[in-house]
């Protein structure tokens, strides 16, 4: 009984091991950006039976594309962290100069304004999960003014090719 629960221990034990082990040995995804952008110019080699050089330069390429990218978003960051502080010094003016029902009713209008752009950045990304255009004002196929209009009458070549 004894052995039979050591032995019970010992496969389940074993099995468990071979799971991690091939669970290991799968496939990792790439999250290091160098190791993407070599996949991605691997996969555009193959695609594109791109030479050597073109192989280096590519991978030249794309590799000061993400050095350039990653600035930006530094400085996007830096922007938004001073835009902020900006912010906040702005409405403690407004709170210096408006009286406290004042303040109360603008802090309201500024809440619904913030979750009217959430809405909107949720339309935003939710289009771009269905990879289709987001609806806009003018855009959406709805506005006449934007619409060929049906009552153009053909040319001539359209009613020579007709017959």
């Amino acid at each position: 009984m004894k052995t039979n629960k050591i032995l019970g221990l010992a496969l389940l034990f074993s099995a468990i091991s071979v799971g991690v082990v091939s669970a290991q040995q799968e496939q990792k995804p790439v999250n290091n950006p160098q190791d993407r952008i070599a996949k991605h110019v691997d996969r555009m080699k193959q695609e594109l039976k791109l030479t050597d050089a073109q192989v280096a330069m590519m991978k030249d390429l794309e590799l000061s594309m993400l050095k350039e990218r990653q600035q930006m978003q530094k400085n996007v960051q830096d922007l938004r962290k001073d835009f902020m502080s900006k912010m906040k010094g702005h409405e403690a003016d407004m709170q210096k100069i408006l009286t406290p029902e004042q303040f109360q009713k603008y802090q309201a209008k500024m809440q619904r304004m913030k979750g009217r752009m959430e809405g909107y950045k949720m339309g935003m990304r939710d289009a771009r999960k269905m990879d289709r255009p987001a609806m806009r004002h003018g855009m959406n196929g709805n506005d006449k003014k934007h619409q060929a209009p049906s009552d153009v009458p053909s040319t001539d070549k359209d009613a020579q090719s007709q017959k």
